[in-house]
């Protein structure tokens, strides 16, 4: 559920396309790839961006 939250406001959010086998028992998923600033670079260069954005959870 926060997964899609995330999406929806616009956080960069690797989307889920493809489960794969890895070996003896093993399972993987594979995403597809994100170009952006990660969420502790996002807080530091823009904050009052964030403060907006989780405005819900008060």
């Amino acid at each position: 559920m926060s997964l899609m939250i995330s999406f929806l406001l616009g956080v960069p959010t690797a989307i889920t396309f493809d489960m794969v086998d890895c070996g003896e028992g093993h399972r993987g998923v594979v995403y597809e790839t994100l170009h952006s600033i990660t969420l502790g670079e996002m807080l530091q260069t823009h904050p009052e961006e964030m403060d907006a954005s989780l405005s819900w959870m008060k």
